[in-house]
């Protein structure tokens, strides 16, 4: 999956709501040069229904 145009993954709750994502940055030999991982649901919602990644830690969602 692409995230922002780099290779990537969207982690997801137990409801199915998105809690993060993931890119990463590979150079032109296919070496991991970063990684960004976004949880700020104000980023996350164009993205869809966004869960409680803090609810969920704290074992309330």
């Amino acid at each position: 999956m692409a995230v922002n145009g780099e290779p990537g993954l969207l982690t997801f709750g137990r409801s199915g709501e998105l809690l993060g994502a993931l890119s990463i940055e590979l150079d032109d030999e296919g070496g991991i040069t970063g990684l960004r991982n976004q949880i700020n649901p104000d980023k996350l919602r164009h993205l869809g229904e966004v869960g409680d990644l803090g609810a969920l830690l704290r074992g309330d969602a």
